[in-house]
């Protein structure tokens, strides 16, 4: 029989590649479809904010946003409504990973990006912390991938004879392009129609042409 790896799935929209992929994962099947993900998803988001308490430990929206998505059952609404009460402002900074950030900053500081965000990532065990958030998928790609990005973000800095700072590697990976995670070059390729002009395989199934009615044709 044929192996995954000979089959190509082609789709017009990312969407419909992003849909199919996760139908697969749900079925065990592995994928080879590099996935884009912005600074909205809750485990970069995470990241992004630690990286800034590090940068500036008096970034209390930073503070907040990583006591909304680290605490079980915590809201924007009800960490306001105990901001609201914090009358020597401790509150944010008794959240337990909100301590351990600050605890860490000391530590890190003067250390090159790549080996502070590696640190950060094994001191505060994110890589079981992030199995605790709900709808997350691929937590442990996703943190590996922006490990992989901050040493990317150091290199191109130094090809460019620029500076490689915390806050630039924050701007970096909070941009459109936010980072990317590889797919399983032994599982089955999906990618949109666009991105497969130049490659081959032996079998390649189209999974959508058009949203357009074909009568014409």
């Amino acid at each position: 029989g044929e192996k995954p790896s000979d089959i190509a799935v082609l789709f017009r929209r990312v969407a419909e590649c992003g849909a199919f992929a996760e139908a697969l994962r749900q079925l065990g099947v592995k994928i080879n479809m590099e996935d884009a993900v912005d600074a909205s998803d809750p485990v970069v988001e995470l990241m992004i904010s630690i990286l800034s308490v590090v940068n500036n430990p008096s970034d209390r929206l930073s503070k907040a946003k990583i006591a909304r998505i680290s605490m079980e059952g915590a809201t924007t609404g009800a960490i306001i409504d105990s901001l609201l009460t914090d009358s020597d402002n401790t509150y944010l900074d008794s959240v337990p990973m909100v301590r351990k950030t600050l605890e860490a900053a000391e530590q890190l500081r003067g250390y090159p990006v790549s080996k502070a965000v590696e640190s950060l990532v094994i001191e505060l065990n994110l890589y079981d912390r992030v199995k605790e958030i709900k709808e997350v998928s691929l937590g442990k790609e996703k943190l590996d991938s922006i490990i992989s990005s901050a040493l990317k973000y150091e290199n191109h800095a130094l090809a460019m004879a620029l500076p490689a700072t915390l806050n630039g590697f924050i701007i970096h990976i909070s941009g459109d392009d936010g980072i990317s995670i590889p797919g399983d070059t032994e599982g089955v390729n999906i990618l949109t129609m666009h991105k497969s002009k130049g490659l081959e395989w032996k079998n390649v199934i189209i999974g959508s042409l058009s949203d357009d009615e074909l009568s014409d044709f």
